[in-house]
């Protein structure tokens, strides 16, 4: 039997065309989980454990690079890798 289990990815971004592009071009092969803020993703993580977070680094509030320091200080998420995307000249 195959393994049927996906790959989770956490998108977190604001631009929900961004959001919208990101989630069609990665869900026929990954998990995707969608949120607006680090500080919603950082409360989410006990809920959802991902294998890789794709963020903005330009977020309102907390920005991406907090994110990142964040994670890395927490036991349970400093392993799981975080690949910036931004859409800025």
């Amino acid at each position: 039997m195959a393994d049927t289990h996906k790959l989770r990815i956490l998108l977190v971004d604001t631009d929900s065309n961004y959001q919208a592009r990101l989630f069609d071009l990665l869900s026929p092969k990954y998990e995707i989980c969608v949120l607006n803020s680090a500080p919603e993703a950082l409360d989410f993580f006990h809920l959802y454990t991902p294998d890789l977070v794709v963020s903005e680094v330009d977020l309102p509030g907390t920005d991406g690079i907090s994110l990142a320091r964040q994670m890395s200080r927490r036991p349970e998420t400093r392993r799981i890798p975080l690949v910036f995307l931004s859409y800025k000249d």
